[in-house]
């Protein structure tokens, strides 16, 4: 298993935003927080944070995958506080088609 999850993280490792655009259903839509961003928006958001050195995963652990869900954590550092990160990627049609982080600080 595991297999939408490993091509998540492969994605992000090498950084190729190609493969990226291709995984994203047309009605893609990513919730962090109180945001909202449309498929453009989120390839816009990661294209600047990969360029930056922001957008990477720190210890990915996953959750639940099945053909239709994919739910894994994994640390990042937010403004010096070590944060776990659980994201909620829902699939249709073969594709990312609504993704969800819940950001928890870790204390």
């Amino acid at each position: 298993m595991a297999e939408k999850l490993n091509r998540m993280l492969r994605s992000v490792e090498e950084q190729d935003i190609a493969m990226m655009d291709a995984d994203l259903h047309e009605d893609f839509m990513f919730v962090a927080d109180y945001t909202l961003e449309t498929r453009e928006d989120w390839l816009a958001t990661t294209k600047a944070e990969i360029r930056s050195g922001e957008f990477k995963f720190s210890q990915p652990k996953l959750l639940l995958e099945t053909d239709d869900l994919v739910v894994f954590e994994d640390v990042r550092e937010i403004d010096g506080q070590k944060t776990k990160h659980i994201n909620t990627t829902y699939y249709k049609d073969g594709k990312c088609w609504r993704s969800m982080i819940n950001r928890v600080p870790i204390l």
